[in-house]
C-alpha cells in the first residue's frame, strides 16, 4: 500500500505542478517560468519541484505532454464517433477548435514553448508525431475507402494541421470558434472530398 499511495501522491503533486507551470507560462511567458517561481506559486521548496518534475526542460516537456493529453481526451471521442474517415477528420477539426476555446491556458503555454527556438520543436515531440500519424491514418483510410481524395497524405494532413494552427491563433485573439468551425469544416471538406 505504501508504494501505491506514494505513487498516487507523487502523480497528484506532479499534475499540480504542471498545471501551475502552465498558468505561469500563460501569464508571464516561458521566461517567467523558473523553478523558483514555480516553487513560490506552489508554496513548496525548490527541492520538491526537482524531486517531482526534474529540471526546467523536463517540466516544459510535461507541460506539452499534459496539454496534448487533455486535447486527446476531448478530441478522441469525436473522431471515434464518426462513421467514416472523412467524418472522423471533421470530428477532429471540430473538437480541436472546441478544445482551443475551452483550454486557453494550455494553448498559450504550447504556443509559448513551441515558438521559442531554443526550447521544444513541436514536430519532434512524441505527442505531435502521434497526432500527425493518427490524422494521416484517417486520411489514408479515407483514400482507400474512396471518401477522401487521392493525394500525398503528409501534405494533406499538414494542410489540415496548418488550418487548425491559424484557427488556434484566431481563437486566442477572441474570434468565435463556432462560426470558424463551420467555415473550417467546409474548407477541409473541399480539400479532402474526392
Amino acid at each position: 500500500m505504501g508504494v501505491k499511495s506514494q505513487t498516487f501522491h507523487q502523480s497528484a503533486r506532479r499534475d499540480q505542478l504542471v498545471d501551475l507551470a502552465t498558468e505561469i507560462i500563460g501569464e508571464d511567458g516561458v521566461a517567467g517560468l523558473t523553478i523558483s517561481a514555480l516553487a513560490r506559486r506552489a508554496g513548496v521548496s525548490r527541492g520538491v519541484i526537482g524531486y517531482n518534475v526534474g529540471d526546467l526542460d523536463a517540466l516544459l516537456a510535461l507541460v506539452v505532454a499534459r496539454a496534448y493529453s487533455l486535447g486527446r481526451e476531448q478530441v478522441r471521442p469525436a473522431v471515434d464517433a464518426a462513421g467514416d474517415p472523412l467524418g472522423s477528420v471533421h470530428g477532429f477539426v471540430s473538437a480541436s477548435l472546441r478544445f482551443y476555446r475551452e483550454h486557453p491556458a494550455e494553448m498559450r503555454a504550447l504556443k509559448e514553448v513551441f515558438t521559442d527556438p531554443h526550447l521544444i520543436d513541436r514536430a519532434t515531440t512524441p505527442e505531435h508525431r502521434r497526432e500527425a500519424e493518427e490524422l494521416g491514418d484517417l486520411v489514408s483510410a479515407g483514400q482507400r475507402a474512396g471518401s477522401i481524395a487521392r493525394g500525398d497524405v503528409t501534405l494533406l494532413t499538414s494542410l489540415v494541421r496548418a488550418a487548425l494552427d491559424v484557427a488556434a491563433n484566431r481563437i486566442a485573439a477572441g474570434d468565435d470558434d463556432a462560426a470558424m468551425r463551420d467555415e473550417l469544416t467546409a474548407v477541409v471538406d473541399r480539400l479532402l472530398r474526392p
